[in-house]
């Protein structure tokens, strides 16, 4: 309960805080918040979908994360249309979970009407995937992680393998 209780509060901490700040500012890092905003948006909606709750909320822990790092990071990220939608964007997902605080919120945001009412985010199709991970192992035990591009071939793949840390492990070992 304590935990929940603190990921609430953060909750409300940060959207007060940015619902008094006017929006104005223009600013590099919005797309970069935008791209995230789109991951999350996919990411919880597919959840959703299939009933994975404890993942979204974990996704939704994840989300509040980044908005928290980049607004302490940058704190006139705040102030920009790209951070606004994002908030608001999260509000509106998070409704079915919280939906008290997400009323609560959806109104000082200076919106009208039901949070519950407003339409479901939907991903603008800008983030995609572009590398993924791979685990290296030995003798089934994981020796290393190693990220490549999607796109990667298997000749790609063994050579990264070979060049990571796991290829150092092996030939201490002998």
């Amino acid at each position: 309960i304590n935990g929940s209780f603190r990921f609430v509060k953060r909750i409300w901490n940060l959207f007060t805080d940015v619902s008094k700040l006017p929006v104005n500012r223009l600013m590099e890092e919005e797309r970069e918040v935008e791209l995230i905003t789109d991951k999350y948006i996919e990411r919880i909606t597919n959840q959703l979908e299939n009933f994975r709750f404890n993942t979204m909320i974990s996704s939704f822990m994840e989300w509040l994360n980044y908005l928290y790092k980049i607004s302490q990071d940058k704190p006139e990220i705040m102030r920009t249309k790209a951070f606004r939608e994002a908030l608001e964007s999260f509000i509106k997902m998070i409704a079915p979970a919280t939906p008290f605080l997400a009323e609560e919120i959806w109104h000082r945001f200076g919106n009208n009407g039901s949070v519950h009412r407003a339409s479901w985010p939907a991903p603008k199709g800008i983030y995609k995937v572009e590398k993924t991970i791979i685990v290296v192992e030995l003798n089934g035990k994981v020796k290393d992680k190693i990220e490549v591009p999607l796109d990667s071939v298997e000749e790609e793949v063994k050579e990264a393998a070979l060049q990571s840390k796991a290829n150092e492990t092996v030939e201490r070992e002998n």
